[in-house]
């Protein structure tokens, strides 16, 4: 339940507790600055190919562990690619303990469009990464 949604008498009568989100919103917040894509070259320090304004960023943030379903995700987003342009960007902690995320993007053919990160980022280049993408996919 969304905390927001409801009122406190509301949720006391219902014996309904709010569960956090896990994201601190304070840092994680949209920004509406027209130049967000640049955080790829600027922060990642990114030299591949250039993002089209009219590809659409679709983002992954997860860890590299059986349960994060990689095959599934990078199967569906190399079908929206078909229909749509975009570009993939995926942050990781690791390329390849459980799924290899290069051999997927190459199977999938979507190695020239996609940007992985498996480095650590600041907080606040990660609230840039995460409004720079168009849709972020939680996979798990």
């Amino acid at each position: 339940m969304i905390e927001s949604t409801f009122n406190p008498e509301d949720c006391a009568r219902r014996q309904l507790v709010a569960l956090p989100h896990g994201i601190h919103t304070s840092v994680f917040h949209p920004v509406s600055d027209s130049s967000k894509r640049a955080v790829f070259r600027n922060d990642l320090q990114f030299n591949g190919p250039v993002i089209d304004e009219h590809e659409k960023i679709i983002g992954i943030v997860a860890t590299n562990q059986t349960r994060k379903d990689y095959g599934m995700a990078i199967a569906a987003l190399a079908e929206v690619s078909k229909e749509v342009p975009i570009r993939v960007f995926i942050q990781i902690d690791d390329l390849g303990r459980h799924w290899s995320i290069p051999k997927l993007l190459i199977d999938y053919k979507l190695i020239h469009k996609s940007i992985v990160n498996s480095g650590i980022v600041s907080d606040d280049v990660m609230a840039k990464l995460y409004s720079a993408c168009d849709l972020t996919l939680g996979i798990g």
